[in-house]
């Protein structure tokens, strides 16, 4: 019998040869009768693998068995290799593209009032914020004008 070497595997009994293992499937030693999928948040893009690597930072496998990473859509993130799935930007921050390792706080004079913005918006008319990272606008008092950032006489 043949003993078949890591990243493939014999699949019957008194098989003559040995099989690659598929992408997204891998073998760690040697003798193995069949290839195990790469966990959700690792991946293996080429066949005859010997494991799987993790996701990098900014991208996630959502499934087992996958041979690629998909990167994180805009308004989510991930900070950390080998996850399964994003997480949304927080209210007062926002991930302009895809494949982001983390959320920018939103400049003063503008807002992201929902979780997983992309963008963040000029406050409205009346209405300002001071700091970074709002998630709403503050109303100026009746007597007042906003511009942005502050309110004035």
């Amino acid at each position: 019998c043949t003993v078949c070497p890591a990243g493939s595997f014999a699949g019957m009994d008194g098989s003559s040869g040995c099989t690659a293992c598929p992408t997204g499937t891998f073998t760690g030693s040697a003798g193995s009768s069949k290839c195990t999928a790469c966990s959700a948040g690792t991946f293996s893009n080429s066949t005859g693998s010997s494991a799987c690597a993790a996701c990098p930072a900014g991208t996630f496998a959502g499934m087992d068995g996958s041979s690629g990473c998909t990167a994180c859509p805009a308004g989510s993130f991930t900070d950390s290799p080998g996850r399964s799935g994003c997480s949304s930007c927080s209210s007062g921050t926002f991930s302009g593209a895809p494949g982001s390792v983390l959320c920018n706080a939103c400049p003063a004079g503008t807002h992201a009032n929902s979780t997983g913005s992309s963008v963040c918006h000029d406050c409205p008319a009346g209405t300002f914020s001071n700091s970074t990272g709002a998630g709403v606008c503050t109303a100026c008092p009746s007597n007042s004008v906003a511009n942005g950032t502050t309110c004035h006489c």
